[in-house]
C-alpha cells in the first residue's frame, strides 16, 4: 500500500485537518496548489506520514446529475 484517502464532510474539516497536520510537522504535498492539488473539483490536503506513506484528506466538490 503507498496511498490512503478519506473523505471529508465540509471544507473547514480539510483546513482544521491541514493545520493539525502542520502542528505536528507532517510534510504537506503539493503545497504550490494547495488545497486544490487534486484538481478543481477536489477541496484537500495531500500529506505524508512519518513512514512515508501518502495521504489525503478530501471533499468531493462535484455537482452529479442524473442521466
Amino acid at each position: 500500500m503507498n496511498h490512503l484517502a478519506f473523505h471529508a464532510e465540509s471544507h473547514q474539516q480539510v483546513d482544521d485537518f491541514t493545520k493539525k497536520l502542520r502542528a505536528r510537522g507532517l510534510k504537506i504535498l503539493y503545497e504550490d496548489k494547495h488545497p486544490y492539488a487534486g484538481g478543481e473539483h477536489h477541496y484537500a490536503v495531500f500529506f505524508e506520514d512519518p513512514d512515508r506513506i501518502k495521504a489525503n484528506w478530501f471533499l468531493l466538490n462535484v455537482k452529479l446529475t442524473a442521466f
